[in-house]
């Protein structure tokens, strides 16, 4: 009795996370994400007006270039960023519970970065600086704002999930999520000692950006909240996509098997936490 008991509650669990993937701020939101990723890569994949490769060649090439170069239309956070909002998109159309808090990570990410950018267009030699590309810069990040506080009205007024924690959360996920906030935060407060807080280069946002997102989504698994799944395999994914490109774009002397381990080394507490929630209930 008490097994049908508890196998009933897990379905009833399990039937209010699916109608709530379903409801239509969620499914309206998913498509605005969906959208706006294919936007991006769309653009990427115009490349700059002399370039005559192919679309599948510019598109890997700002995936494997610095994010300093000038001349590509993304860089390869921003390309992760799009490829991450059109899988994740598409997730939440089709009701993946776990897919509202990936798009609402997203949202965070274009709300922090259009603003960041945009109050750097605010100095009158920043505008001078781009000459004719300033209305398009203002443009773009004027749009991303746009895009981000709709993300957020639509999906904060939809229902959520009836139950908010994991249902059965194993003791690996408050583990490994301990390891991803204390390493993440390490790595954060490492940047912020170097760097500072980041300046006008888009790559430095959208950085800094992730290196917060970290250690905010080991905290999330540590108290057993499910918007940690979402968030986390969002997360994992652009990293991955980031991290990947630089090794394309180690010198010579320093692609050996031990700097490559070492560049995905921070990568590797991210996957462990993944495989956690994904056994986890």
């Amino acid at each position: 009795m008490g097994t049908r008991g508890g196998y009933q509650q897990f379905s009833d669990i399990s039937m209010k996370n699916a109608t709530a993937g379903r409801e239509p701020g969620n499914l309206v939101a998913g498509t605005l994400c969906a959208l706006f990723g294919g936007a991006l890569l769309l653009w990427a994949a115009r490349g700059p007006g002399n370039d005559t490769s192919g679309v599948a060649h510019r598109l890997s090439t700002q995936l494997r270039l610095p994010s300093d170069v000038s001349g590509l239309p993304l860089s390869p956070f921003e390309m992760a960023f799009a490829l991450a909002a059109i899988v994740v998109g598409l997730l939440a159309v089709l009701g993946r519970p776990a897919a509202r808090a990936g798009v609402l990570l997203l949202a965070s990410f274009l709300l922090f970065t259009s603003g960041r950018l945009l109050i750097d267009l605010l100095p009158e030699a920043r505008r001078a600086s781009l000459g004719d590309l300033t209305g398009l810069a203002l443009a773009v990040d004027l749009i991303g704002l746009l895009v981000a506080v709709l993300l957020f009205a639509l999906l904060l007024r939809s229902e959520e999930s009836g139950e908010s924690r994991l249902a059965k959360s194993s003791t690996a996920v408050i583990v490994t999520g301990a390891i991803v906030l204390a390493t993440g935060s390490a790595r954060l407060l490492w940047y912020l000692l170097l760097a500072g807080i980041p300046g006008p280069s888009d790559a430095n946002v959208h950085r800094f950006a992730l290196l917060v997102a970290v250690p905010v989504v080991g905290l999330l698994a540590v108290l057993r909240r499910r918007a940690a799944r979402g968030t986390a395999y969002t997360l994992t994914g652009m990293v991955l996509i980031v991290e990947v490109g630089s090794v394309f774009n180690l010198p010579a002397l320093l692609s050996t098997p031990l700097a490559v381990t070492l560049l995905m080394l921070p990568i590797l507490p991210l996957l462990a936490l993944v495989i956690a929630l994904a056994r986890a209930r």
